[in-house]
């Protein structure tokens, strides 16, 4: 797989070769791949789809469906690459390697709801948090059931102590949607409520959050 890769810097290539990396637990190399299949992905994809394109002016059906079928294909490979490389930055905190790495993929591909979450996220740790709103604020856009981008937008809010109606309602509704991480969601709504002067709802919310997780530290 390392040598396809180098004599043939296709994307699958690369994609494979992290798959290989990640399955033998060579993490450095499994990062490695995956960074350099994103950027040669947005070409790929690019490609395929204007093929596909001149394709729908005439052509063989079955060559449609195969363009049609490698977008696809390279998309999900990206999510996959890009979930690996955001946990790994998280476990490292490479906050400024996931921005380098998510800004250009959005570039050519915006609506992608996880890649822009995986964004706020990094900008959030780092401190942007002007940009880590705008990319939340985008990801909710694309995808109204994004749980954790509600919550993290509504714990921003509530840091800033601005918007604190809309930062109950994002919370609430990523209560709804994801009960499982209700520990987590009932912290932050606590926290809401809290900084809205509801003493009696935050302490509610709160206690139900460590009720659900009690040996969850950060809860």
């Amino acid at each position: 797989y390392e040598t396809a890769a180098r004599l043939d810097s296709v994307p699958p290539n690369w994609f494979d070769l992290g798959q290989v990396y990640e399955l033998n637990g060579q993490e450095f190399g499994a990062v490695r791949a995956y960074e350099t299949y994103l950027p040669l992905a947005t070409t790929y994809i690019l490609q395929h789809e204007e093929r596909a394109a001149r394709l729908s002016d005439g052509g063989a059906e079955s060559d449609k469906i195969r363009e049609s079928n490698l977008v696809s294909t390279a998309y999900q490979r990206a999510g996959i690459a890009a979930g690996y490389l955001m946990e790994h930055y998280v476990g490292e905190k490479k906050w400024q390697v996931a921005r380098a790495t998510f800004e250009p993929w959005l570039e050519a591909h915006p609506g992608d709801s996880q890649v822009q979450y995986f964004l706020g996220y990094s900008l959030q740790q780092q401190g942007d948090l002007k940009a880590a709103i705008l990319a939340y604020e985008a990801t909710i856009a694309i995808d109204d059931s994004h749980a954790p981008a509600m919550n993290n937008l509504g714990v921003i809010y509530t840091t800033q102590a601005v918007h604190l109606d809309a930062a109950v309602d994002l919370i609430k509704r990523a209560l709804e949607l994801s009960p499982q991480e209700s520990p987590h969601y009932l912290d932050s709504l606590g926290w809401a409520y809290f900084m809205q002067g509801d003493r009696g709802k935050a302490i509610t919310a709160l206690r139900s959050g460590v009720a659900a997780c009690p040996d969850e530290n950060t809860v």
